[in-house]
């Protein structure tokens, strides 16, 4: 019990300390970036990165009013079902951008590297690491999961008043679910930045690897038939028109918590080993 009380303690004087780091033109530039998202979502048609099969359409649909052509409408199955989907997971579209954005801001909430604190090599280094990555990870997915959440959700309203036909394919219950998963992917991924920051520094080289993978991901899962285990992929599923099964939502929240583990567990091993090499110089 003292225990957890001390790291409280400390993730509370983290959180001091890393919000006065953090310029007040990095809260204003969020903002910015997801009001030209909706913007932009607002004024797009067609489809971004998708895969279309049959039964489900993977990948981000900004347009609520997309007519399938007679080819795609018999590969789906069902055009009313289809109609249904579209309309409440169109709003998700943007999240095809989160990680581009995340990348870039989430350095921004970081104040240094490990190894450039005053206890970076101290023995109680450990205990510290995690009270400061807390803190960073709360800080930066506040105000990113924040706008995302915001801006979806401005999207559905306007979407309600835009569309014709809104009061037919409005489902509440489907456009959270969704979100709440996207927002949980959306998570996993700032944690992600946070801890490959916080190992590495602010460089573009260990940050744009992350965002590398996810790119990468794209591109494979437009010719797989599974879900595959990284942000991108479950993101394309989430906001696609594709129905989800509870195995499939379960799946994705597992998945989030092995991702951040693994990113974890490479840069603590990268870290270990790179300190051994330079102890050995």
């Amino acid at each position: 019990m003292l225990g957890v009380c001390s790291m409280a303690r400390q993730i509370k004087r983290f959180l001091h300390s890393e919000l006065k780091y953090v310029s007040k033109w990095t809260y204003a530039l969020i903002p910015v970036i997801y009001a030209c998202m909706v913007v932009l979502q607002l004024h797009s048609s067609g489809m971004w990165f998708c895969s279309l099969r049959e039964g489900s359409f993977l990948g981000f649909f900004p347009d609520p009013t997309l007519q399938l052509s007679a080819e795609d409408a018999r590969l789906f199955g069902n055009a009313e079902v289809f109609r249904g989907l579209l309309f409440n997971v169109a709003p998700l579209a943007h999240a095809l951008f989160f990680p581009l954005v995340a990348s870039c801001v989430v350095p921004r909430f970081v104040s240094s590297s490990f190894v450039e604190e005053p206890w970076g090599l101290s023995n109680a280094r450990g205990g510290k690491r995690v009270c400061v990555t807390v803190a960073r990870a709360m800080l930066s997915s506040l105000a990113l999961l924040g706008a995302f959440v915001l801006s979806s959700v401005v999207l559905y309203c306007l979407n309600c008043a835009i569309v014709l036909d809104a009061q037919q394919c409005f489902n509440l219950n489907m456009f959270c679910d969704r979100l709440l998963l996207a927002s949980a992917v959306c998570l996993a991924y700032v944690v992600s930045c946070v801890i490959v920051v916080s190992y590495f520094g602010s460089g573009f080289g260990p940050i744009g690897m992350l965002l590398l993978v996810n790119v990468v991901t794209i591109y494979i899962q437009l010719g797989v038939n599974s879900m595959l285990p990284f942000p991108s992929s479950m993101l394309m599923w989430i906001c696609g028109v594709t129905p989800l099964e509870d195995g499939q939502c379960t799946s994705i929240l597992i998945d989030c918590l092995i991702n951040v583990a693994g990113v974890f567990a490479t840069c603590f091993t990268v870290d270990r080993l790179r300190s051994r090499f330079f102890n050995c110089l």
